[in-house]
């Protein structure tokens, strides 16, 4: 049986974001998403990026519109983490 590495997605989240809410988005993730399990996750706070959250991912054997459906559930994720927040 051949083994398969996992692919590499790479969160990048803009400088502006506390590393407070950075390290709480990188637990969310481990712990309460499939991501893990399907993925190396890398959570970033990109100091070259002032705006959009912004996604990477290497060795991915999915197509591209998968990839377009794996960000917009992040950005959900995201979303109602913040929501729950408040």
């Amino acid at each position: 049986m051949k083994k398969t590495n996992k692919p590499i997605f790479i969160i990048r989240f803009p400088s502006s974001m506390p590393i407070e809410s950075l390290e709480h988005s990188a637990k969310l993730f481990q712990e309460k998403t499939h991501l893990n399990k399907d993925y190396h996750l890398l959570v970033l706070r990109d100091e070259n990026n002032d705006g959009d959250i912004k996604f990477e991912c290497f060795n991915s054997p999915h197509t591209e519109i998968e990839f377009q459906e794996l960000k917009k559930q992040v950005l959900e994720i995201i979303k109602n983490n913040d929501k729950a927040e408040l």
